[in-house]
């Protein structure tokens, strides 16, 4: 039954008046769609992707999402009860028809409001903004400023964008301008190396800032000293695609180039995107995404956004807290030029350290072997229980079984193989424990959305643990699943005015 205390803690604002849209019957309605509750006061909410790739999204006929590309959406703090969640197709200020279903919440029946709270104080300087910068209707800009204190010069300082064109699907670089240029071999002009590589990228002295057209898999290089190498290459289906940096080769011509990236997708300008730390460290960056008028998946909430995510610190003090304060395993990781991750250095098969996890993962084996491990997630509650090489759970108020096979370090700390296989279901029980085992918490399912519980273990990726511990607000991604449990870099605006990005020494 609902409970009926009211929540002390939670926050939510007031939802935002929603104005009259006219429909436009010849507007394709949206598909698929599915609403649930797998977590008190919440509603999770997922539909096909459409032709015309735009959403507005209500709740009890009040529009929680607006101009919202096709995803997955969480929207919190909704009390107790039986609720329609509605989706129309959205176009030139007209919506399709809705299509509507009900979906029963469990929890609270009164949901108290509480003042947010304080944003924490750093000594690092959050990203400033640029007063010659605006807000543009159609399009979020891209602020890359110097802070590396005179170490290089804007001329030294480069960046390039790649990604697919949301229309064609084709690759496509972006240009000084916001244009996205179709890529082609004869890109292919600066030699480095034995490879070839495309003449895309810009220095900070020619262009500091972009504003950024709709991209799909989108991937920003930043580089220090020389440009990032990239070499532009044609498959066997005629499609064109690019070989990017391999630090795994000793051979690649990025070996010796200083660079970062960020991650992200932009649909309908509303922007996904992240920062990295699962393959390396090499320099400190913050980035801050700032946007007034949208949402950011809680029912009235974000109509003004600023969220800064990235590193604390300088690159030398980065480089020397990781040696004075991560066991001596992980302290094999400090390079000249990076702070690699475990298993791009000694934590790969045949390396020193390549059975870093097996007694853990063992130890969990032989403790469910005889209990059931149960724990929930916005996926809903699971139960699982060993058997010889596999373990076999089942999903409350769900018929069938879910088969989990045991994984090794290197699927551990890369979210691959065993963590990585089988249908949609098993691949979200996986992520879930990857990030326990990652975070020393697996044996504890009570810890699992417990923050101040990770990486006391000592048995933990404790590579993961120290860029938690030296970035904003502790969000970092320090492997593949580190946004279960909101715990990653994840920036997320359905109407970003700009990103602003600090890139530092």
């Amino acid at each position: 039954a609902p409970q009926t205390t009211k929540a002390s803690e939670t926050t939510t604002k007031t939802p935002q008046t929603t104005e009259a849209i006219g429909v436009d019957s010849s507007l394709p309605a949206p598909f698929g769609l599915v609403a649930s509750s797998p977590v008190n006061n919440q509603i999770t909410v997922v539909w096909g992707y459409g032709t015309i790739n735009s959403y507005n999204v209500y709740v009890d006929d009040t529009r929680v999402a607006k101009k919202v590309g096709c995803g997955s959406y969480k929207f919190k703090n909704i009390v107790a009860g039986t609720h329609t969640v509605s989706v129309a197709t959205y176009k030139d200020g007209k919506e399709s028809a809705k299509v509507s279903v009900t979906v029963t919440v469990n929890g609270l029946t009164e949901i108290a409001t509480t003042a947010p709270a304080e944003k924490p104080t750093y000594s690092e300087a959050i990203p400033e903004t640029r007063a010659d910068l605006k807000a543009n209707e159609d399009r979020m800009y891209f602020q890359m400023n110097n802070k590396t204190k005179g170490q290089y010069s804007d001329d030294q300082v480069y960046w390039c964008i790649l990604g697919k064109n949301p229309k064609t699907h084709e690759l496509c670089y972006v240009d000084t301008n916001g244009n996205l240029i179709p890529v082609s071999l004869s890109m292919n002009t600066v030699k480095k190396g034995d490879r070839m590589c495309a003449n895309i990228c810009n220095t900070l002295a020619q262009k500091d800032y972009v504003y950024m057209p709709d991209i799909e898999s989108g991937r920003m290089y930043l580089s220090y000293g020389s440009p990032v190498y990239v070499t532009i290459n044609q498959g066997a289906d005629g499609n064109m695609g690019f070989a990017g940096p391999d630090l795994n080769n000793a051979s690649d011509p990025n070996a010796d180039v200083l660079f970062e990236f960020i991650e992200f997708t932009i649909t309908n300008k509303e922007y996904w995107g992240n920062t990295s730390r699962v393959d390396f460290y090499s320099f400190p960056m913050a980035t801050r995404l700032i946007g007034e008028g949208g949402w950011n998946n809680f029912p009235g909430d974000a109509d003004v956004y600023d969220k800064t995510v990235g590193d604390l610190g300088t690159r030398a003090e980065m480089f020397a807290a990781f040696k004075n304060e991560v066991p001596a395993a992980f302290q094999t990781l400090l390079t000249d030029k990076r702070i690699m991750a475990p298993c791009k250095l000694t934590f790969n098969e045949g390396k020193q350290y390549s059975n870093y996890f097996d007694n853990y993962i063992n130890k969990f084996w032989s403790k469910y072997s005889t209990q059931d491990l149960v724990f929930s997630c916005d996926a809903g509650t699971f139960r699982g229980r060993v058997h010889g090489d596999t373990m076999v759970f089942t999903k409350d108020g769900v018929g069938g079984t879910y088969t989990i096979y045991k994984p090794t370090t290197q699927d551990v700390l890369e979210g691959k193989g065993n963590m990585a296989r089988g249908n949609s279901t098993e691949l979200v029980i996986e992520a879930q424990l990857c990030a326990a085992f990652n975070r020393g918490v697996a044996t504890e399912p009570e810890n699992y959305d417990n923050e101040s519980a990770y990486y006391k273990n000592s048995n933990s990726n404790f590579y993961s643990g120290f860029f938690h511990n030296h970035s904003f607000d502790r969000l970092a991604y320090g492997f593949c699943y580190d946004d279960v449990n909101d715990h990653s870099t994840l920036l997320h605006y359905t109407n970003p005015t700009g990103l602003i990005i600090d890139l530092k020494w």
